[in-house]
């Protein structure tokens, strides 16, 4: 078997370059395009949020994979008008399935918590110039956990008050 070369134009290069780089169905940058510019973020002080989408699976399941497609794509509008309305640049990540990282030089409060906290739960860390982009992440991600689970107990409760009221109607 021979190697062959083969020559592609700048344009296809470009292409080929965002395909690999960028989710094209959300119009955001990937997990790929994370590891290859991991070393741009390091010895950085940068802001970070770990943002996980809640109930998309019972969107999926319940109303197809289109509609949650629909809801992730309404909930990544929410959050960039956030940071438009702010004035504040900021790059979004898909790095999972419904989870996104959101990267940015200025800090992010906890009022983006209390934006999203309907449709997704938040963490939020800051990467000191001493440490890499995925320590800050990793504390991110807990702190989105906490969260979730808040999210969680909070949905319980007012199921379980509903369920005491019903009775006591009844």
């Amino acid at each position: 078997m021979e190697n062959k070369t083969i020559t592609i134009s700048e344009k296809q290069y470009l292409e080929l370059t965002r395909m690999a780089f960028e989710d094209l169905n959300f119009n955001c940058k990937n997990r790929n395009w994370l590891n290859h510019n991991k070393k741009h973020f390091t010895n950085k002080n940068i802001y970070l949020a770990v943002i996980d989408l809640n109930n998309l699976k019972q969107v999926n399941d319940q109303m197809g994979h289109e509609k949650g497609d629909e809801y992730m794509f309404d909930c990544l509008k929410k959050i960039r008008a956030y940071f438009e309305d702010l004035g504040q640049p900021c790059e979004i990540v898909r790095f999972g399935g419904d989870e996104f990282l959101v990267i940015s030089e200025k800090e992010i409060t906890k009022k983006l918590v209390d934006t999203i906290k309907y449709f997704a739960a938040c963490g939020i860390s800051q990467s000191k110039e001493h440490e890499n982009i995925f320590y800050a992440m990793k504390k991110a991600d807990k702190l989105m956990y906490i969260n979730k689970f808040e999210y969680k107990k909070k949905c319980l409760n007012e199921f379980m008050d509903g369920v005491i009221n019903l009775k006591m109607e009844g």
